[in-house]
């Protein structure tokens, strides 16, 4: 797949300061804010019961939390959040959104925290790591990141086949 002249840190944080608290910005693009909207609020519903199966894990890292949009089930549950992102324009937005949590800019394939957590989470963030190495970087992040019989949820789509729907997108086989 060809990624030489992609800066995928860059193309985010450029979209953060475009649309700023916009669902846009970190949803699709092509759908209206409305539909990012509604698609976030059945997502963090669908997450809150996620956090209640897991009988409520006490911390939890999401990795490329974009504007704190799936902040809130983690948070009305107690649960220790720490969000990161590659956008400082994202994480002052969600600093702003929930000042009792933290934030941490940070590429997530470079992420170093003294932290470990019993939940990571990540929503559709490792499709835009369009390369290989990245991609492996941020998944051994995760795994230094992760308490001894800690979970990560990876939530993207994994198709049969490699599939590159846009220049910022790998769907992984």
């Amino acid at each position: 797949m060809p990624t030489d002249n992609f800066d995928s840190n860059q193309y985010w944080r450029q979209r953060h300061d475009r649309y700023q608290r916009n669902s846009q910005g970190v949803g699709n693009v092509s759908f209206s804010q409305k539909e990012n909207d509604d698609i976030y609020a059945r997502s963090r519903n669908r997450l809150g019961k996620v956090l209640d199966f897991l009988k409520v894990p006490s911390s939890a890292l999401d990795l490329g939390c974009g504007i704190g949009l799936m902040a809130e089930p983690f948070i009305t549950r107690g649960i220790n959040y720490h969000g990161v992102d590659i956008s400082p324009r994202a994480i002052d937005l969600a600093r702003s959104s929930y000042p009792d949590s933290f934030f941490t800019c940070s590429d997530i394939a470079r992420l170093e925290l003294s932290l470990k957590f019993q939940l990571i989470i990540e929503r559709a963030v490792f499709i835009h790591l369009v390369d290989d190495n990245k991609w492996f970087s941020a998944l051994s992040a995760a795994k230094t990141h992760l308490e001894p019989n800690g979970i990560f949820l990876l939530h993207d789509k994994i198709p049969e086949i490699t599939e590159q729907p846009a220049h910022h997108v790998i769907f992984w086989k």
